[in-house]
């Protein structure tokens, strides 16, 4: 059961009709998050009220401490109930009251005068967050769209993700409403982040200021916060919901003789039925899943969790899915992402293929990832897992594609993966999403991962992390000062052309053409004609178009070339630089103009050896002498070029 719904589990005895129950009014001592699965009720009977553990997770959520490490932590209060009923009446009434108390002890927390302990304490010496989640998909919406229902929480500071494999610290979570719109009650005192997740949505969120709260209770609204969705384009297609979540897809029917008539009326349960991933061998005998985009339904064609094949004498194989998609008019030159998120692994790796099944090398591979075992334990979700993986145009085809997902390193029945939503989306220029995991020199992991690796040491430090995502142009109030200065550098996943790179340096020269710099360098190029020609040759055929066209072609270039998403990204840039720097040169020989009327200073090559503030000193000191009547500043202030 997750933590979030584990607030009152118990036994009912017949005879005599008594319940006894485990109530837990808060979360805030639990490790994970809210949806953190964990071990309740066993046959015997027996009640657990589990503080922590690593069920579903292993060893990643393990509470370790270092040599000398001071830590202290209050698990609880957890309040046992016991009730009974008149023999005669119903004893399901035992469950209804049980619940009616689970309510009574929620509105009382945080027990005021439970104790006087400074370890646990009162309501007044708590705090509050309060604010607005709202989702910024410029390839979804054409505005903000509210977080509607996203768990949001406060958590020990780390890495984005990172409260799903914190044990040490205390968690605070709710719910936001409709409109996005969150308060997080009774907050203890100490340093948090702030986190969150949007059910539909992929990915993390995490609100880099630093959260404190300090005794006695503050309360602070935080305003308008935006999360950005890990996307770089508009979804081409998508297998699943983006929700956590392995239970969307196909859920086989028990085998009759494990069959719990318990869940058989309970469909969104179904998937604790025993010994389902032995039903994998019976729906696809010979042959793995292949699932077609735009034809198949991944809730009857999408197997729940990818499992290896049982080959007998207790022998299990690695299985190769297949998803097969149209693409039209594919870039080559151009680079696409494909996205992979996982609900749970246990102990297996990933590899991933495009359109060659038997290539030795796999375009993508994880390690061995994954100790959560969600899968013998009858669960649908395990640590949540976000893989981002860059793809080449050329891997691509026009027309049908295949992306081959392998199930490697497997022994046993319980091994494998259960995944959450598939997608493909095509980035904005030159790309496009599809939706798998990782490791290689063109594979990254997104920011929006959580760091979760099994229990494999030195993992992380393995692992290249992909540059951070690129921030839509409109920004709502409410934002970190950090987040003004954020920028995405594109990916140059090869290197250009020769004739794409040598246009690119023609702003540069033009730029060098039009300013003074060249009048100062031409007793070098009078002795070296081959380099003269070389510079000039381009830059000189435009000087002597007519003098309009020196005016407008800057117009003209920016609304055709750098506007223009059809250019590669890197010559958009170096266009959009000369015209910058060829400004620059412009302007500054005018602004010292106005300082020295007597001559026209013209731009020097000495701005670039003395530097930004050697040229200033050294332009004061023009200026100085030519007040005082020297004839010094010819040195520099020569006469312009006919």
């Amino acid at each position: 059961m997750e933590s979030k719904d584990n607030k009152v589990q118990g036994w009912i005895s017949k005879d005599p009709a008594v319940g006894f129950w485990m109530i837990t009014p808060s979360q805030e001592f639990r490790s994970g998050g809210p949806v953190k699965q964990d071990l309740t009720s066993h046959v015997g009977p027996i009640i657990l009220s589990m503080f922590t553990s690593t069920h579903y997770t292993g060893m990643e959520l393990d509470t370790k401490y270092r040599h000398g490490e001071a830590w202290k932590k209050v698990f609880g209060p957890v309040f046992v109930y016991l009730n009974n009923v008149p023999s005669e009446k119903d004893d399901t009434t035992l469950w209804d009251d049980a619940k009616k108390q689970m309510s009574t002890e929620e509105s009382q927390w945080p027990y005021n005068n439970l104790t006087s302990s400074e370890d646990f304490p009162s309501a007044d010496k708590r705090g509050a967050v309060s604010g607005q989640l709202v989702i910024r998909d410029r390839h979804m919406f054409d505005s903000l769209k509210w977080a509607s229902h996203a768990y949001i929480g406060l958590a020990a500071p780390g890495p984005v993700g990172s409260w799903q494999i914190d044990s040490k610290g205390y968690q605070f979570w709710t719910r936001a409403d409709q409109r996005g719109h969150f308060s997080i009650k009774n907050v203890r005192a100490g340093d948090y982040n702030l986190y969150a997740w949007v059910p539909g949505v992929i990915g993390d969120y995490k609100h880099e200021a630093k959260i404190t709260i300090t005794p006695p209770g503050s309360h602070m609204n935080l305003g308008v916060l935006r999360y950005d969705p890990p996307r770089n384009g508009p979804t081409l297609w998508e297998i699943g919901i983006p929700d956590r979540s392995a239970a969307e897809f196909f859920v086989p029917d028990p085998y009759p003789t494990l069959e719990n008539k318990l869940f058989n009326n309970l469909t969104k349960q179904r998937y604790r039925q025993y010994g389902l991933w032995e039903r994998y061998n019976d729906l696809y005998p010979k042959d793995d899943l292949i699932y077609t985009v735009g034809t198949s339904n991944f809730s009857r064609d999408w197997f729940f969790a990818h499992v290896p094949r049982n080959a007998g004498n207790n022998t299990y194989n690695p299985t190769t899915w297949q998803i097969k998609f149209d693409l039209e008019r594919v870039n080559q030159t151009g680079h696409y992402t494909l996205q992979l998120a996982l609900a749970s692994a246990h102990l297996c790796s990933l590899q991933v293929r495009f359109n060659d099944p038997t290539a030795a090398r796999p375009h993508f591979q994880t390690q061995l990832i994954g100790k959560g075992n969600s899968i013998a334990r009858h669960g649908i979700h395990g640590l949540y897992i976000f893989y981002s993986i860059l793809v080449l145009g050329q891997q691509l085809l026009n027309g049908q594609n295949t992306i081959y997902l392998t199930l490697s390193r497997v022994g046993s029945p319980f091994q494998g993966i259960l995944y959450t939503p598939t997608s493909v989306t095509c980035m904005e220029g030159n790309t496009c999403i599809l939706f798998p995991e990782t490791e290689n020199t063109l594979s990254h992991l997104s920011p929006a991962s959580s760091s979760i690796f099994g229990d494999l040491e030195g993992l992380l430090d393995s692992i290249p992390w992909s540059p951070p995502q690129r921030r839509p142009r409109n920004r709502p109030g409410a934002l970190h000062k950090n987040e003004l200065f954020g920028f995405r550098y594109p990916v140059l996943a090869e290197k250009p052309e020769w004739w794409w790179r040598t246009l690119a340096c023609v702003p540069y020269l033009i730029a060098l053409q039009i300013s003074d710099t060249g009048y100062f360098i031409q007793p070098f190029l009078e002795r070296h004609d081959f380099i003269g020609n070389l510079i000039y040759f381009v830059p000189g055929a435009i000087t002597r178009s007519p003098a309009w066209f020196i005016m407008i072609y800057c117009y003209f270039a920016y609304i055709g070339i750098v506007k223009n998403k059809d250019f590669p990204h890197f010559f958009r840039f170096h266009l959009m630089m000369g015209m910058l720097l060829e400004t620059a040169l412009q302007i500054r020989p005018v602004v010292y103009k106005q300082f020295l009327s007597s001559h026209t200073l013209q731009w020097h090559v000495r701005d670039v050896l003395l530097g930004r503030s050697g040229i200033f000193l050294y332009y004061d000191i023009v200026a100085v002498r030519q007040v005082g009547g020297t004839d010094s500043g010819k040195d520099i202030a020569r006469q312009p070029r006919r």
